[in-house]
């Protein structure tokens, strides 16, 4: 959950926001059972008044009957009567609204009841007998895994260290590299004014440092 915009717990929290999709999931499935139940009024009272309707108009035909019914007494040429039977139209759009609207009831159980986390482990004497094979050769297992476990663990960060050692060596051997290359560069273009024996020294440990710095680089 996170704080309002100006520091309170305020409309903008999540918890807020949930109890709100509640309420109106909750006026939503009331609004909608009411509605259901209007419209299925509304359709009952409609086919009661068709029917109501046609049978007065039977009766006039019966006793107009000698004068050719209510159309000939009038003397209308279209008079037939017709009235749809939408009862059931309404009822059918009804019953798919009800689906949508209906919300299951949520019911808590327990961790061991039938419904619940672990209830259906323990439903007969088989199932709890093979449970308990199970953790039993899992407490077994677990002396001989635990070593197992060490090892892969020590093994891995062993070779991240060593790994971790290598790149630094290299990139010491790298860096006397660089600077023995800058050495004889300035050698080079500065020559220093040294013996003969110092001079030889001096090129024995160079030739030293490179085989090492090629050595560590080839491995």
């Amino acid at each position: 959950a996170t704080w309002a915009a100006d520091g309170t717990w305020g409309y903008r929290t999540p918890i807020y926001m949930l109890n709100r999709i509640i309420r109106l999931q909750a006026v939503l499935e009331i609004a909608g059972q009411r509605i259901d139940a209007a419209l299925n009024t509304i359709a009952t009272e409609q086919d009661k008044l068709r029917t109501a309707v046609y049978q007065n108009r039977l009766a006039l035909d019966y006793l107009l009957a000698s004068e050719g019914g209510v159309c000939g007494k009038f003397n209308l040429s279209n008079c037939c009567l017709q009235i749809n039977a939408v009862g059931k139209v309404v009822a059918d759009l009804t019953a798919e609204m009800r689906k949508v609207i209906y919300v299951k009831p949520q019911q808590w159980t327990g961790i061991m009841d039938e419904n619940g986390f672990l209830g259906g482990l323990f439903r007969n004497w088989k199932q709890a007998l093979l449970m308990g094979c199970l953790v039993v050769g899992g407490l077994m297992m677990l002396p001989c895994l635990l070593p197992l476990i060490k090892s892969i663990v020590q093994n891995a960060m062993e070779s991240v260290m060593q790994n971790n050692q290598t790149v630094k060596s290299m990139m010491i051997m790298k860096e006397i590299g660089d600077q023995i290359s800058m050495l004889e560069t300035m050698d080079k273009k500065n020559p220093m004014e040294t013996t003969k024996i110092e001079k030889d020294r001096l090129i024995k440990i160079k030739q030293n440092i490179k085989q090492i710095v090629q050595k560590e680089m080839g491995d």
